[in-house]
């Protein structure tokens, strides 16, 4: 690899005022309005038997092995500058914004499926329906300072090879196979070397050629190819975005959906609940109709919500304000 690319690979994660990656917040924001898409289609499935688009299912099947392997990737970079600040300070905020959000929403979500009863059985709360993700997140963030003398690359291997001799464990399996999706993730941006290789010019299109063969081809069905799929599209995804994206005004909007991710992604579902049981309600059950108002509706409800995320009360709904002790102590 020649030496110059290795220097541009730190170069390439061009960062906005704030200090964001860009290209993250790209990618992010186009796996949530994937989510969207999928759960635009899955949740009339469910909840009504309306049956998804076909069209729409052939695009919910391509990107079935990437959406949620491609967050918690992309959750996991975030992990080495979390880990700089104080003990306090770093579970402390993952209380704050991923535990308190978590138990905010799997209480709507209750409420709003008439199963409140199950705030009184403990066992329901792990993990509660589409914000497993959340808690997945948190645990493995209350986790890692634990794992910082493992040597880089044990953890998320030992977690590969776990999750194939438990593939059939349900939530258990899942729980082990995304940590080796976040703690690659947290690999990825500790080192510059394995960034620059990533985005070398050989290994970007060997590993798109990968993904187009692997999802072109018939595969046998298993976990080991599963994870194979899903590895080689995670590559792809990051190593031609941390090569060439750049924002444009025509991707300014996914990015805007990346850098409010969680708004997204926890409100869409209820309001998906909802809007479909109108739906149903006033006879509306074309399958393409019921996905386009899903989708729009949980786009432009969240939008309107993350606009509002930072003030009071709405913020309570994503996240847990900072106590101010210092302010409490002098009034």
């Amino acid at each position: 690899m020649r030496s110059g690319e290795q220097g541009d690979a730190s170069r390439r994660q061009a960062r906005t005022d704030d200090g964001r990656i860009v290209w993250i917040d790209f990618v992010r924001g186009s796996a949530i309005i994937a989510l969207l898409v999928w759960h635009a289609s899955a949740i009339p499935q469910l909840y009504h038997g309306i049956p998804a688009p076909v069209a729409v299912g052939w695009i919910n099947e391509f990107l079935g092995p990437y959406r949620m392997p491609v967050l918690m990737f992309l959750s996991g970079i975030l992990l080495p500058h979390s880990l700089t600040k104080s003990m306090g300070e770093f579970y402390g905020g993952k209380v704050r914004k991923l535990l308190w959000p978590y138990v905010v929403w799997a209480v709507i979500l209750l409420a709003s499926t008439g199963q409140l009863g199950f705030l009184f059985m403990p066992h329901e709360w792990i993990p509660v329906s589409y914000i497993w993700f959340l808690l997945f997140v948190f645990l493995y963030y209350c986790a890692a300072p634990l794992l910082t003398k493992i040597p880089p690359g044990v953890v998320p291997i030992v977690a590969i090879v776990v999750s194939i001799v438990i593939a059939d464990r349900g939530f258990i399996s899942k729980f082990v196979l995304f940590s080796a999706f976040f703690f690659l993730g947290a690999q990825f941006q500790s080192s510059v070397r394995l960034r620059a290789f990533i985005s070398y010019r050989a290994v970007r299109w060997t590993t798109l050629l990968a993904t187009l063969l692997l999802n072109l081809l018939p595969l046998p069905s298993s976990q080991l190819v599963s994870i194979s799929v899903t590895l080689t599209g995670i590559a792809t995804a990051v190593g031609w975005a941390s090569e060439f994206y750049r924002c444009r005004w025509g991707s300014a909007a996914v990015e805007w959906v990346g850098r409010r991710s969680i708004v997204f992604y926890l409100a869409h579902y209820p309001l998906m609940l909802w809007v479909g049981a109108g739906l149903v309600a006033v006879g509306v059950d074309e399958p393409y109709v019921v996905v386009a108002v899903n989708f729009s509706v949980a786009l432009m409800a969240g939008s309107i919500l993350a606009y509002c995320s930072t003030t009071l009360p709405v913020r309570l709904l994503f996240e847990l304000p900072r106590l101010k002790f210092s302010s409490l102590a002098q009034s």
